[in-house]
């Protein structure tokens, strides 16, 4: 059969073929070839025109010719160009457009010779031939219009002819005239596309209860409970929450359950416990969003190489009532872990009954605290904010740590330290409060002769209505204290630093203020008190009250800006 060519329009193409010598030292021509294309081109003649012109663009012919030919046969004609310079020509088939200009070379005594042509007729068997009436197919069938498809379509993701849609488990599959229904085990259940799925062809298949399932695509999986409402798969307000959603590789992001502390903390915990494949070079962040955290009695017991940080300390609350007979990481809402920070909240932990209570508990290496608030409270026995024991090593920055000690016996120290623990401490604000008590308060209590604290920048308090208050008491232990104010305050027996008897109680003090906030005339208000054994030294530092023991002073004056000419003032008789 034949396949005739279509185009909306007459259209011309032409092509310059080679000159041709017509004999020696004759002149030369050229032969043009134009190229008829027609829609529904019939048998009969076209008035063909061709112009030569001496530029590609612009200005008028210096040679025309006008001849009819026929389109079903091969016709040619031949006309002169000036031989002066370089000629262009074109072919125009009325009422058509001119075709583009084809050069010709410049050549003396030149002749164009123009043939017109129709496009070559493709025969073959089998295929569909162009008429004027429509479209011939093999079988002599002509169509005049195109074919549509109603309530359906010829292919599925270009998947033509037979295309199967099977149930996979207990999801069935019914069709009914030209309707297919899929019908799931459940609600929202993930509905099966059997092997056409996994050829990769995305269909969606409306199912019996008007749910879409999202597919397991790769990358993803499937939901199992799809969102019902004229959004499709996610509503509105879903859609509105991941706009603004940032995918993570290792940030954990805990939220507050409104009005819910005690939900809110079972989903800190449960956050923190889900981490896992936590290293040295795979860490993690637990990042926590304002709110109020209640973890009740459970623990936050940190994990290696995973930092806990809040929103800020006066944004994200971080509760605990727990307690212990002893101070041990039992009574501690937070329980460190090696090479962890928490940062950018506030801890409080309110001991329940007569138990010893520990706002955290460091017993690792390589803990750091910074920008954090931590109470300790409520504890009839012991109150501390900060205890560290086990050789912990850990680093304080930019804290502000207060332990109580409410009534009866009880003690409170914003920080203890314990069997070899090291504590690097900057920028911080550190107090002991005894209310209403009659046991020791400290601002800084150093405890082992293993342990060490170095204070930089920092202001320690020891405060009570009643027994003992020491800023910072090294019993025994290592103590060196540099640019911060220490102080001892209220009633009671007081010191701002002092050393216990034994002689691995070491205090160093330089460029700073220790202060009792007294006259001097009483040995048990001081801002020196040194042991027999122990070793303490104060240079370059002020001394507003009496010392006992003789410490050794160098570079010292009193509250009044007085130089004490290197002597540590001893209280007054």
């Amino acid at each position: 059969m034949k396949r005739g060519l279509v185009s909306q329009s007459i259209c011309v193409q032409i092509a310059v073929m080679s000159f041709i010598a017509l004999s020696a030292g004759a002149a030369h021509a050229g032969a043009v070839q134009v190229r008829l294309n027609e829609r529904h081109l019939a048998a009969g003649t076209r008035t063909v025109v061709v112009n030569v012109y001496t530029a590609a663009e612009g200005g008028a012919p210096v040679a025309s010719e006008t001849q009819s030919v026929r389109v079903d046969e091969r016709g040619s004609f031949t006309l002169g160009v000036p031989a002066s310079a370089e000629s262009w020509v074109s072919v125009r088939v009325p009422p058509g457009n001119e075709s583009r200009r084809v050069r010709l070379e410049a050549a003396p005594g030149r002749r164009v010779t123009v043939n017109v042509i129709t496009d070559a007729a493709i025969t073959a068997n089998g295929l569909i031939e162009s008429i004027a009436q429509g479209f011939r197919f093999p079988d002599g069938t002509i169509q005049t219009s195109a074919a549509t498809v109603s309530g359906g379509v010829p292919s599925v993701n270009g998947i033509a002819g037979a295309v199967t849609i099977a149930g996979a488990g207990t999801t069935s599959v019914q069709t009914a005239g030209s309707t297919i229904t899929v019908t799931g085990p459940a609600f929202g259940a993930p509905v099966g596309v059997g092997a056409s799925s996994s050829a990769g062809v995305a269909t969606t298949i409306a199912r019996a209860d008007h749910v879409h399932a999202h597919g397991d695509q790769a990358g993803g999986s499937l939901h199992a409970t799809a969102t019902v409402g004229s959004a499709g798969f996610l509503s509105a307000t879903d859609k509105e929450k991941l706009d603004d959603t940032v995918v993570y590789v290792r940030t954990v992001v805990v939220s507050p359950i409104p009005g819910d502390p005690a939900g809110s903390g079972t989903l800190l915990l449960n956050a923190l416990n889900g981490i896992s494949g936590n290293s040295a070079t795979n860490p993690y962040l637990l990042k926590i969003e304002p709110g109020i955290y209640d973890i009740g009695a459970t623990a936050l017991a940190m994990k290696t190489y995973v930092d806990i940080e809040g929103s800020g300390e006066n944004a994200t609350f971080i509760v605990a009532s727990r307690g212990n007979s002893s101070l041990t990481s039992v009574a501690a809402a937070v329980i460190s872990a090696a090479n962890a920070e928490l940062r950018q909240l506030t801890v409080t932990n309110t001991a329940p009954g007569s138990l010893n209570g520990v706002g955290v508990f460091v017993s690792t290496l390589g803990m750091r605290i910074t920008h954090v608030t931590i109470n300790s409270t409520g504890a009839s026995q012991s109150s501390v904010g900060l205890f560290a024991t086990s050789s912990a090593t850990l680093t304080v920055s930019r804290a502000t740590i207060l332990a109580t000690g409410t009534g009866g016996t009880s003690a409170a120290s914003g920080i203890q330290l314990s069997t070899g623990a090291k504590l690097t401490l900057r920028d911080s604000n550190i107090t002991g409060k005894g209310v209403g008590g009659t046991g020791t308060n400290n601002g800084v209590n150093v405890s082992s002769q293993t342990a060490a604290a170095t204070i930089d920048s920092c202001t320690v308090i020891a405060t009570g209505t009643g027994g003992q208050n020491n800023g910072v008491n090294v019993a025994p232990g290592t103590a060196t204290i540099t640019n911060s104010t220490i102080q001892a305050d209220t009633n009671g027996s007081r010191s701002a630093v002092s050393t216990s008897a034994q002689a691995t109680a070491v205090a160093n003090v330089f460029h700073s203020r220790l202060l009792a906030l007294s006259t001097g005339s009483t040995s048990a208000e001081v801002s020196l008190s040194k042991g027999a054994n122990s070793t303490l030294r104060v240079a370059t530092s002020q001394i507003d009250s009496a010392s006992t023991g003789t410490p050794k002073c160098v570079h010292v004056y009193n509250a009044n800006m007085d130089n004490l000419n290197n002597v540590c003032p001893a209280p007054a008789l």
